[in-house]
């Protein structure tokens, strides 16, 4: 296939950029006018140039949107260049992006099969964009939304970045309430993975899948961090939450539990870090290791 990838040298862009060429598949990178790190076959285009973007998805067969930012403001920017991607690709062509799974709100800790949007305030505007994805102008084209809860491995990882750095910075490595919140985990060679899949996959139809491996609690999270700092591990007061956390103290309060059932049997995604025991314990260790360096 050609697959065109905006944001591929980002945590999951690189991750699905790396798999698309282990499986032999023509990548179009698209770069930044300017790029410092550009290579030869990369295309240059501003993600606000609509005629640019349509011009280089009507050349390939599926596009995977990796280009992300937590700055609300790219939010807008984002929605008009996956519009402009979506209306150039060929018929029968299809489109993959990246999601957050707090969209859904809280699942609670049993796995949720079908859920539905229930954004928190902050990610409403987030949620009213995947639900525009997922309702593309264009009935030929399907568009896959691939979303991830606790996405670990590699120094990119927010949550796990922002919990070590929190707990080194303080000394105390934090949870929330009990720490029982249920996280699905997904190392980010298996998400990139899942992005591949879903652009490779002829399903019909627009759809939301998770990137779900083994569960793990947060406070089993906090304790792994506080084992290898050598330091101890609490729950964080409320007055101190949003201070020390921002906007992830209502996230991680959250349940984020999901089924990976379509994405396993419909896209054939076969996680080979996500589902390991020790796997989220081992990359937990080595990140804080280095970041304690």
């Amino acid at each position: 296939m050609k697959i065109a990838m905006t944001g591929a040298t980002g945590f999951v862009g690189d991750a699905a950029a790396r798999c698309a060429a282990n499986r032999g598949h023509s990548l179009i990178r698209i770069v930044r006018p300017g790029a410092t790190d550009r290579r030869r076959d990369d295309i240059e285009a501003d993600l606000q140039d609509h005629e640019r973007l349509m011009g280089i998805a009507a050349r390939v067969d599926a596009v995977v949107h990796c280009a992300a930012s937590d700055d609300p403001s790219f939010l807008p920017i984002s929605q008009a260049a996956s519009d402009s991607l979506i209306a150039g690709l060929p018929a029968g062509g299809r489109f993959a992006t990246q999601g957050g799974s707090v969209v859904f709100g809280d699942t609670g800790p049993d796995i949720a099969t079908t859920p539905t949007f229930a954004a928190p305030p902050p990610l409403q505007a987030r949620a009213d964009l995947d639900r525009h994805i997922l309702r593309p102008a264009r009935s030929e084209i399907s568009t896959r939304i691939v979303y991830g809860s606790f996405i670990f491995g590699g120094t990119g990882a927010a949550i796990p970045a922002t919990m070590i750095n929190i707990a080194m910075d303080q000394g105390t490595s934090f949870f929330f309430g009990d720490g029982d919140q249920v996280w699905s985990s997904a190392h980010v060679h298996d998400f990139g993975a899942l992005l591949i899949d879903a652009v490779e996959s002829s399903y019909p139809g627009n759809l939301a899948l998770f990137a779900s491996g083994r569960a793990v609690q947060i406070k089993q999270v906090a304790e792994s961090i506080a084992q290898v700092l050598g330091i101890s591990s609490r729950a964080v007061r409320s007055d101190e939450e949003a201070q020390l956390f921002g906007p992830f103290a209502g996230a991680l309060s959250l349940n984020q539990h999901f089924s990976s059932e379509p994405a396993r049997r419909l896209f054939r995604w076969c996680p080979e870090i996500s589902d390991e025991e020790a796997a989220i314990t081992r990359a937990l260790t080595l990140h804080a290791s280095r970041a304690s360096l």
